[in-house]
C-alpha cells in the first residue's frame, strides 16, 4: 500500500504542478465570440494521408455547422497548414502527441479532436479521442467508435459524440479549479458531477484521483485509475497512478 501511494504521489505532482501554476485554470473569463473556446481538428491518421486530410476538413466543416461560434470556435485549416509548412511538415501531415501538443499551443487550442480513420468493409471507421490540454499535459477522453458509408457521415456522428463528451467539461473545470486551490473534497464532488454528465468520463476520474491523492486516500486513487484503464487501457496518467 505504501509503495502504491508513493508512486501515485510522485505522479500526482505532474498534474498538481500545473494546477498550482494556474496554467490549467478553467475558461471562466468569458471572451467574445471570436475568442470562444477553440477546438483543433488536425489531419486524421489514415492511409493515404490525403484521406486523413479530407476527413479533417469534413469534421471541421461539420463542427462549424453544429456549434455556434460563441460555444466553440473551430480553428481553420489555413491556420493549421500555415503552421505545419512553416515548421517543415507537409500540409496534410498527421501528428504524434508531442507535435500535436505543440501545434495546439501555437494555435491556442483549448480542446482537440484527433483520431485514426480506416476502412471497415464498405464503411469508414473512426477511432477518435477528445482531448483537453492542461499545461504541458493533455487529458484524453476516448470516444465511441463511429462508422459510416462516407466521410460526411463520419463527421456527423463524431460531432454528436463530441457534444456528449463536452458535457463533462463544466465539472472537470470546476474540479481542476478546486484542486488548484487545495479544496480537494470540493474537487471530488465536482468530478462526480462530470461523471454524472458523461458516464465514461476519464477526465473527471483523473481529476478526482488527483484530489484523492492529495487527501492521501490511495484506495480511491487506485479504484479510479482502474476505472479509467477499463475505458482507455493505454492512458498514461492512469497507468502511473495504478503502478
Amino acid at each position: 500500500m505504501k509503495a502504491r501511494h508513493r508512486y501515485a504521489l510522485a505522479f500526482g505532482g505532474l498534474l498538481s504542478a500545473s494546477l498550482a501554476s494556474g496554467s490549467i485554470a478553467p475558461l471562466a473569463a468569458q471572451r467574445g465570440a471570436e475568442n470562444a473556446p477553440r477546438i483543433l481538428v488536425p489531419t486524421l491518421h489514415a492511409r493515404p494521408a490525403s484521406l486523413g486530410a479530407e476527413a479533417g476538413d469534413a469534421i471541421r466543416e461539420r463542427f462549424q455547422r453544429e456549434f455556434t461560434q460563441r460555444t466553440l470556435w473551430v480553428i481553420g485549416k489555413n491556420d493549421i497548414v500555415n503552421f505545419l509548412v512553416a515548421s517543415g511538415y507537409n500540409p496534410d501531415s498527421s501528428l504524434g502527441m508531442t507535435d500535436l501538443k505543440q501545434l495546439a499551443t501555437q494555435l491556442r487550442a483549448d480542446e482537440i479532436v484527433d483520431g485514426t480513420l480506416t476502412r471497415a468493409g464498405g464503411d469508414y471507421k473512426l477511432e477518435a479521442r477528445y482531448m483537453y490540454p492542461q499545461g504541458g499535459d493533455v487529458l484524453i477522453q476516448p470516444l465511441p467508435v463511429v462508422q459510416a458509408g462516407n466521410i460526411g457521415g463520419i463527421a456527423s456522428r463524431l460531432a454528436d459524440q463530441v457534444k456528449s463528451a463536452r458535457r463533462q467539461l463544466p465539472g472537470v473545470k470546476e474540479c481542476i479549479a478546486h484542486a488548484r486551490d487545495q479544496k480537494n473534497a470540493e474537487a471530488v464532488a465536482a468530478a462526480r458531477r462530470a461523471i454524472a454528465e458523461y458516464a465514461n468520463s476519464t477526465m473527471g476520474r483523473l481529476c478526482a484521483a488527483t484530489a484523492f491523492n492529495a487527501l492521501q486516500q490511495p484506495d480511491s486513487v487506485l479504484r479510479l485509475s482502474e476505472e479509467v484503464l477499463a475505458i482507455d487501457p493505454n492512458n498514461r496518467m492512469a497507468l502511473e497512478f495504478a503502478v
